[in-house]
Formats: C-alpha cells, sequence, structure tokens
C-alpha cells in the first residue's frame, strides 16, 4: 500500500509542478501587466483595444473604470480599461527604458575595461 501511495506522489508531484510553470505562472504574470496597464494609463497614450479599435487616450478619470479615447479628428468613444489589449506608448516608453539601461551598462563594462 505504501509503495502504490509513493509511485503516485513521483508522478503527482512533477504533474503538478509542470501544471503550475507552464499554466499558472505565465497566467498571473499576465494579469499583473494588464493590472499595471490600467493604472498607467495616462492622456496622450495610444492604446489598442481587443476590438481591434486604435485610439489615443483622451480623457483618464481617476475614479472610473472607463476612459474616453480619441479615434478620429474630434470622435471620440468611452472604453472601459479591461478592453485594453495594448498599451503602444508603453511598450514604446519601457523598450526605451531597456536600451538606456543596456547602454548605461555597456558603457560602464567598457569603462572598467579601459582603467
Amino acid at each position: 500500500m505504501s509503495s502504490s501511495l509513493t509511485e503516485m506522489l513521483y508522478f503527482l508531484v512533477p504533474l503538478g509542478l509542470i501544471f503550475y510553470f507552464l499554466i499558472l505562472k505565465p497566467q498571473k504574470k499576465q494579469k499583473t501587466e494588464k493590472i499595471l496597464t490600467m493604472k498607467n494609463l495616462k492622456v496622450g497614450d495610444k492604446v489598442i483595444i481587443y476590438s481591434g479599435l486604435h485610439g489615443t487616450v483622451a480623457k483618464v478619470p481617476e475614479d472610473e473604470d472607463s476612459f474616453s479615447m480619441e479615434i478620429s479628428d474630434k470622435v471620440f468613444v468611452i472604453v472601459e480599461k479591461e478592453a485594453i489589449f495594448k498599451n503602444l506608448s508603453q511598450m514604446e516608453r519601457v523598450s526605451k527604458e531597456k536600451n538606456k539601461l543596456e547602454s548605461e551598462k555597456k558603457a560602464a563594462k567598457d569603462a572598467k575595461k579601459n582603467k
């Protein structure tokens, strides 16, 4: 009886770890990124919503779950923050920050080499 329980544990523990690392952890990361995107929404950000509509954020009320988006000259729609698929401006800011950090690291490495 004890050996069958041990064999079952040898099977279930790795299966549980695989499930966690392939399914649960990426979902948690994606949810965290979505929450940060919704909280960091700024006027002027270029966004894409899940329906495929592209636009620019025109107004972001602090206490509401929606924002106003300009999709064409003087054409505004009210969109739920949950509907944001991508914040292109935020992605651009993150990309610039990464490039800046990499160039600083490279410069520090070069300076260390030249000493």
